[in-house]
């Protein structure tokens, strides 16, 4: 049964006569995964604004997208939580990670599709430069990659601390299904490092084969010409993957014949 309507009357003397103790409640509702008492007690006024969190995160909201908890989530927002809390004003300097960042980290695609729903910021880049994209890559997200795919957050976007991209990111550590959710979502597959390598010479440079073969089908060129005119194959072979540079299949250094990683 849904609650009436919120009294300011009612509220306001709640939070007078108990004051922190609604705050201290809220926060034990949220721990205990309760999203009727969270309701609840924010209908009496507890305040989903001014509670703080331990662990190292910094509000209420933040810890609860951590969560997944989208119920509870969806009351705090309902009560006037604000979506990108803890983010900080975009005056240019690093800033603290919101709740999306954290949803990212954990890979809570429905999460994130609330928050976005909200109004919260999916392009901000909070310390040390990483942007809720790069950060899902980063974890080896899929379904958070996906869901920020499906909000409209830009998959090219390079960090801003190394200039790496969410796809070279991933080639490079050979984060398969999360190359794949970028990729069928059309993220470049072929960004340069600053020397040149593009993330076909990182895929082969760490012997990942499913992530050449990945990159090969979404459309790679496997003679580019990296760093110094090499290509992927011998970056394979410069970093000791000789089988990999063996393989059957569509070979980098054999397009023609189409052999393979």
């Amino acid at each position: 049964m849904p609650l009436p309507r919120p009294r300011p009357r009612l509220q306001r003397l709640a939070r007078r006569l108990l004051g922190a103790r609604l705050d201290a409640a809220l926060l034990e509702a949220v721990e205990d995964w309760r999203p009727r008492r969270v309701r609840s007690l924010l209908w009496l006024g507890a305040d989903p604004r001014g509670a703080t969190f331990r662990y190292g995160i910094p509000s209420l909201v933040c810890r609860v997208a951590r969560m997944g908890s989208d119920e509870i989530l969806e009351a705090l927002l309902d009560f006037g939580a604000d979506p990108n809390d803890a983010l900080g004003p975009p005056d240019g300097s690093l800033r603290q990670w919101g709740p999306i960042h954290h949803a990212a980290l954990k890979g809570r695609g429905s999460t994130i599709r609330l928050l976005a729903a909200r109004g919260a910021d999916f392009l901000a880049q909070a310390n040390p430069g990483w942007d809720p994209v790069y950060i899902a890559a980063r974890e080896n997200r899929p379904e958070a990659l996906l869901a920020l795919a499906d909000v409209g957050a830009p998959l090219d976007r390079p960090d801003g601390d190394t200039g790496e991209t969410p796809v070279m990111l991933c080639a490079r550590r050979g984060f398969l299904e999360s190359l794949e959710a970028l990729l069928s979502r059309g993220a470049p597959h072929s960004p340069r490092t600053p020397e040149g390598a593009t993330a076909l010479h990182l895929a082969a440079a760490g012997g990942f084969e499913a992530a050449c073969r990945a990159l090969f089908l979404a459309g790679a060129d496997p003679s580019a010409p990296g760093p110094f005119g090499s290509t992927p194959i011998r970056a394979a072979l410069a970093e000791g993957h000789d089988a990999l540079a063996a393989a059957p299949g569509p070979s980098p250094a054999e397009p023609r014949r189409r052999r393979g990683l």
